[in-house]
């Protein structure tokens, strides 16, 4: 950089080299192809576009070994089965694989026979494929059964919930969008705040529940000593009072004569004796 007096003080400008590479950068003639393969870089200056320029090679070059290697099994698989040749050429052209296959292959004559080397393998990729049809078959009727059994579920909890079928339909995809974050893995701090709601409401019911199973036990236990305690207090019975408590004295009931005249008695024979 080098400094030129200007009027009221000094201004720093650029060197005349600076100025010049500013200007090839901006016209660099792989600046704007490079862009529409890398549209996230800035190409400022002639660096970038080099390192950017080399990636993109570097990607060709990848590109074009892996296609040679592809191509050169392709062409060893159809000199060794140049049927496939036609067939292809046929299906390309708008015909059915099995149109094509039944024009240029006698299908009796696949089959192998006993003692032949592709024997086996034919009896166990035909097994294999049999279980693999078996098993698409069997996910396809049980997604249809989960489909219907969620179809009528849906309807019973609008019925139950009182929700409109503008609401449903909310909820529903709500409920979706939900799903299918985490099912492509996508776990952000709304997903979760939303799934931890939904536990939280869970656990909120169950220790509602628990608590008030265990009122509703105190609340018999209540009941019992209080019917206890009444029953105690009309039988007669000295009430208890705790551990140590002494038996209330029975009341004294008046003498009647008679127990006077046998009180006179006793004390006689007493002095008799």
């Amino acid at each position: 950089m080098v400094e030129q007096q200007a009027a009221g003080g000094k201004a720093p400008v650029m060197e005349e080299g600076a100025e010049q590479q500013a200007a090839q950068s901006a016209s660099n003639p792989f600046a704007g192809r490079l862009k529409k393969r890398y549209p996230d870089k800035e190409f400022a200056d002639d660096e970038e576009v080099n390192g950017a320029l080399g990636e993109y090679m570097d990607e060709l070059e990848n590109y074009q070994s892996s296609t040679e290697e592809a191509n050169k099994k392709l062409m060893e698989v159809l000199q060794e089965a140049p049927e496939l040749v036609s067939i292809i050429k046929d299906v390309s052209q708008g015909a059915t694989f099995t149109e094509a296959l039944s024009r240029h292959v006698d299908v009796d004559e696949l089959k192998p026979m006993e003692g032949d080397p592709d024997y086996d393998a034919w009896n166990a990729n035909i097994e294999t494929r049999k279980k693999s049809r078996a098993e698409r078959e069997s996910r396809s009727k049980m997604y249809q059964e989960n489909l219907e059994m969620s179809t009528a579920e849906i309807k019973a909890f609008k019925e139950e919930s009182g929700m409109s079928e503008e609401d449903t339909g909310k909820f529903l995809t709500a409920l979706n969008d939900l799903i299918g974050e985490v099912v492509d893995g996508k776990l952000t701090r709304k997903t979760l705040a939303r799934m931890k709601k939904a536990v939280d409401y869970d656990m909120d019911v169950q220790t509602a529940a628990k608590q008030g199973e265990v009122a509703g036990k105190n609340a018999q236990i209540d009941t019992m000593k209080e019917k206890k305690a009444k029953k105690m207090e009309g039988d007669g019975l000295p009430n208890l009072t705790g551990q140590g408590s002494e038996v209330a004295e029975t009341p004294k009931r008046e003498k009647s004569p008679w127990d006077d005249a046998i009180d006179m008695e006793t004390s006689r024979r007493k002095k008799l004796v």
